[in-house]
């Protein structure tokens, strides 16, 4: 019997994975893939747009979420690359990774820490006041420790991007108020939701958007790549909580690789590594 990844046990924020830091070196590390990638064109989807989430309550954490924005798709290479490209030429440091313009799988093996960093980047590249502060400062450069765990603070009502939530993902993820109670995110049918290692072209993360969507029309919500959140993890260190790419145990299938949900693991977000390339979504508050 198959066992539902999103049932109210299984997600409590506690128990969830903790994010690793992938350490990597300049380069194209993140990048590398021969994969065919749709062509770009006038006809592709707008691949950086937002979906309003109404809020509710998610039985699930016992929390309420107020009503926000997440990315439909999760970030590309590509777009990761274009504002990598302009950050470092505002004194950030981040990993700029050196991918093909128009490469539209998601951006993974990045560290928690270039991901908030790269936040404030788009945002002041659009025109936004960052979102994420280092002792009163826009956060760009350095990295952190157990001894620094919360030193990135959250600046609030401010219309830059930022990381989602736990609640906040998994609430978009089961559909938030449109939920139709799917097993999955947006079906009874993990193929038609998700790539993973049963479907027989799935060797490695796929460009974002080819399969269905869930009912609040967001992609890759199940399976493709592990996405990564802002909460803490209380685990004895500098942990973050990530929805990744594996399940384990969750579901009787013929090997342990199936593309869902992850948990009890705790990954120290300062050296920490992970066996799976991670990536993210953004999100942004509501009204904004």
């Amino acid at each position: 019997m198959i066992k539902n990844p999103l049932t109210p046990p299984l997600m409590k924020p506690s128990i969830l994975v903790a994010a690793a830091l992938l350490s990597l070196t300049a380069g194209s590390a993140f990048c590398q893939s021969t994969q065919d990638l749709p062509s770009t064109g006038s006809g592709e989807p707008n691949y950086q747009e937002m979906v309003k989430v109404e809020g509710g309550r998610l039985k699930a954490a016992k929390k309420s979420v107020k009503d926000f924005q997440i990315g439909k798709y999760e970030v590309t290479r590509d777009e990761w690359q274009e504002v990598a490209n302009w950050a470092v030429q505002k004194g950030y440091d981040i990993n700029t990774g050196g991918c093909a313009p128009g490469d539209k799988q998601p951006v993974g093996l990045i560290t928690w820490f270039d991901i908030v960093k790269w936040c404030n980047a788009k945002s002041e590249m659009e025109g936004f006041d960052p979102v994420y502060y280092v002792k009163g400062k826009v956060y760009k450069t350095g990295v952190f420790g157990n001894e620094d765990w919360d030193i990135v603070k959250i600046k609030s009502g401010v219309r830059g991007y930022r990381l989602p939530t736990v609640a906040e993902w998994e609430w978009a993820a089961r559909g938030g108020k449109k939920s139709k109670g799917y097993t999955y995110a947006g079906s009874n049918n993990l193929d038609e939701v998700a790539w993973h290692s049963c479907n027989p072209t799935w060797a490695h993360p796929q460009a974002v958007g080819r399969k269905q969507p869930n009912e609040l029309g967001i992609y890759d919500m199940h399976g493709n790549i592990g996405e990564r959140t802002w909460d803490f993890v209380n685990c004895g260190g500098n942990f973050r909580a990530k929805f990744t790419s594996q399940f384990v145990n969750e579901f009787q299938l013929p090997t342990r690789s199936q593309r869902g949900f992850e948990w009890n693991k705790c990954l120290d977000i300062s050296n920490g590594w992970d066996s799976a390339p991670i990536g993210f979504r953004l999100a942004r508050d509501a009204g904004l």
